[in-house]
């Protein structure tokens, strides 16, 4: 098994395009993707907070708490095995 870093851009409609040189050929391979949106300095605006979110939502339930009301007995289970 190999792995392997690299860095790639999605086109404008969140298309990825992957191609990875091999020295395997003609062959069944199992593959494996993990991605993660890459924090290279480009700012994504639908990733950001509202401008003045937190100051307008701050303390808005102060006088209204959210409350979690008694959740009752958890039932008694069979044991297993």
């Amino acid at each position: 098994m190999k792995a392997m870093n690299l860095k790639s851009r999605t086109d404008a409609d969140g298309i990825l395009q992957i191609q990875i040189p091999t020295e395997m050929k003609e062959r069944s391979v199992d593959v494996v993707v993990v991605f993660n949106a890459a924090n290279n300095g480009e700012q994504d605006d639908h990733l950001d907070w509202p401008a003045g979110f937190f100051e307008e939502t701050f303390g808005v339930l102060a006088n209204d708490p959210i409350e979690r009301l008694p959740q009752g007995a958890y039932p008694e289970r069979e044991e297993l095995g």
